[in-house]
């Protein structure tokens, strides 16, 4: 004789969320490992070279292209200089875009969706070389997809 019981159902619904946390972890682990590979091996370039002296002067000079990234590149510098530790701030920035994008995915549709859009923006080799520089490209790119993110929950509420 079967008895049924009502746990089965929290049971299969807490398996799924599972899934989905385990694959969202193994994509941000995945990032991260093609993120930092070889950070430090090769030389700066002449922008990075111009971002590290633009954040190491006058910080508060607003005539700068994007003033926050130098703002807090200046702060970054304080506990190394490095290289591969000034292109670590970029790669933070990369791996918080790889989680926004996985929310807003889900938020405009469905886990599969964040999860596929989580995937192509951490093996875009655009989105990797990018990470790997000390420039404000990826801290733009976090920026926007926070902005989408906060405006996408705004229309949502409003929604008539």
């Amino acid at each position: 004789m079967k008895i049924k019981t009502s746990i089965s159902p929290l049971i299969a619904i807490n398996a799924e969320k599972l899934r989905y946390w385990i694959s969202i972890t193994l994509i941000l682990f995945l990032a991260a490992t093609l993120y930092f590979y070889q950070l430090g091996t090769e030389s700066l370039w002449i922008d990075e070279i111009y971002s590290i002296r633009d954040a190491r002067q006058n910080i508060f000079n607003l005539s700068l292209n994007r003033p926050l990234y130098y703002i807090l590149l200046h702060f970054w510098m304080r506990f190394d200089s490095s290289e591969a530790w000034l292109r670590g701030l970029s790669v933070i920035f990369g791996l918080v875009s790889v989680w926004l994008i996985y929310q807003l995915g889900v938020r405009l549709s469905n886990r599969a969706t964040g999860l596929i859009a989580a995937l192509l923006l951490t093996l875009s080799p655009l989105v990797i070389n990018h990470t790997q520089e000390v420039r404000m490209y990826v801290l733009s790119m976090c920026l926007g997809l926070g902005g989408s993110l906060i405006l996408t929950d705004v229309l949502e509420k409003f929604t008539i």
